[in-house]
């Protein structure tokens, strides 16, 4: 029996078939989305936590005595800087990443008026590890990207061009800039991990 049209019902094309590009148009960006978050979801199951926070710094430029930080001993220790001929002197501005908390802070250190070199005073019972990876096999780096993108948005690293942060493996934490400071390339330097406490 055939239809008024003279053609077999089966012989109509599918709605699948008739709309197979704006089909595949809707679903696939959904599949990317979804790939991409157990590709990023994967390695927080498999790899575990950091567990030793870390202490970097950021270069700055001061018009009056500065400081500089390095490790000696287990200890981090700040050295005085004096101005140079020209006004300034190239100075470091510390900060502890918090593994817990998932916060950055920076330490404010005094300059002694009567030292050129001491412990840092916050630091003072602080052992730590100046070697990079870190007893729990976490690396602090430096990254450069080129601009937002899916992929940056699923790792948290919208708009900056610059990035700190820990990574193992496949597992990638980013550090978020502390306030009031901007990550841009050769200004931000590894000091070492917390050990104890």
């Amino acid at each position: 029996m055939s239809t008024r049209s003279g053609t077999s019902p089966m012989s109509e094309p599918s709605f699948v078939k008739r709309n197979a590009f704006l089909i595949a148009a809707a679903v696939l960006p959904v599949v990317v989305v979804v790939l991409f978050a157990i590709a990023v979801a994967v390695p927080r199951w498999l790899v575990d936590d950091p567990t030793h926070d870390v202490l970097f710094v950021i270069e700055s430029y001061e018009r009056q005595r500065a400081l500089r930080f390095e490790v000696d001993g287990g200890r981090v220790f700040a050295r005085v800087v004096e101005p140079s001929d020209a006004g300034t002197a190239q100075g470091q501005r510390l900060f502890r990443y918090d593994v817990e908390t998932d916060t950055t802070l920076e330490l404010t250190v005094p300059i002694a008026a009567d030292k050129t070199r001491f412990v840092v005073p916050e630091l003072t019972a602080t052992v730590v590890h100046p070697a990079n990876p870190g007893p729990d096999g976490y690396e602090f780096f430096v990254g450069r990207y080129g601009g937002s993108s899916l992929v940056q948005e699923l790792f948290g690293m919208r708009s900056r061009r610059h990035r700190a942060g820990l990574a193992r493996d496949s597992r990638m934490i980013p550090i978020d800039s502390p306030a009031g400071s901007t990550y841009r390339y050769g200004t931000v330097r590894f000091v070492a991990f917390v050990v104890e406490p």
